[in-house]
């Protein structure tokens, strides 16, 4: 948290008034929902507009497998799938049009397949408590929100007044220090902020990929097992078969609305 830069007030009502003038702050995002997965991301926001992205990996499309045997001596195969490609996941918020754009990466037909998902925004109804902390040189305060299956609890920070945070979480009256669920899936924290100067269309929705609904999209990651089955099937010789027997969704979002 050394890197934790302080921004006066000064610019940030500079923010509020100059359409040009940004923030970029710098997130540390941690997953454990397969496995344990360390990300470092990017939030460029404006008053109305950000672009939350993943710095892309190396790697493209990786079948990792790794055998054993269960306590009936069967042998069973364990199989891991990682996307990624050069653009990488990206989610794009804008509160005047009230729509995120996110770019969501799937394996398919046995390769990395991009979609662009478009969305309304939902609301999320954050229960602000009294409790707060410092995180590095910000006093921050705590809430309480129920998004698309999850509880998360976030750390904000009141005296920077930006609506806007990382991934599709927002409407919180101040910049997200900190968030993470209460199963510890997403654990996300901020590394750094510093001032901004963007062009017109430096925060801009991705296009590069299939456009579907967030209906689909939600399908998708549901029918992921049976997808993945007919994949592997057909690479098998003829007469060959397996079974799938449990399939993990990397998924955060386990409903549809944020009232499940």
């Amino acid at each position: 948290m050394k890197n934790l830069l302080f921004l006066p007030f000064l610019f940030f009502n500079l923010l509020i008034s100059n359409a040009q003038s940004a923030v970029a702050v710098t997130y540390r995002c941690i997953y454990n929902i397969d496995e344990i997965k360390e990300k470092t991301a990017i939030l460029t926001i404006t008053n109305s507009k950000s672009l939350f992205k993943f710095i892309p990996e190396a790697t493209q499309s990786q079948i990792t497998s790794n055998e054993d045997n269960d306590q009936a001596g069967d042998r069973v195969v364990s199989l891991k799938i990682r996307t990624n490609d050069s653009i990488g996941t990206r989610f794009y918020t804008d509160l005047e049009e009230n729509v995120m754009v996110s770019r969501e990466l799937f394996f398919q037909d046995g390769k990395t397949q991009p979609f662009i998902v478009k969305e309304q925004i939902e609301k999320i109804n954050w229960e602000i408590k009294t409790e707060q902390k410092r995180i590095g040189k910000f006093l921050c305060q705590n809430a309480i929100g129920k998004f698309r299956g999850r509880i998360y609890h976030a750390w904000f920070i009141p005296d920077i007044p930006l609506y806007l945070g990382p991934w599709k979480l927002h409407g919180l009256p101040g910049l997200v220090a900190e968030v993470f669920d209460e199963e510890k899936a997403l654990h996300i924290q901020i590394q750094s902020i510093t001032p901004a100067i963007v062009s017109k269309n430096s925060i801009s929705p991705p296009s590069e990929g299939k456009e579907i609904s967030f209906h689909d999209y939600f399908l998708m990651g549901q029918n992921l097992g049976n997808n993945f089955s007919k994949f592997i099937q057909a690479k098998l010789p003829r007469g060959a078969k397996f079974e799938v027997t449990t399939v993990t969704n990397n998924s955060l979002e386990r409903s549809e609305s944020s009232n499940h």
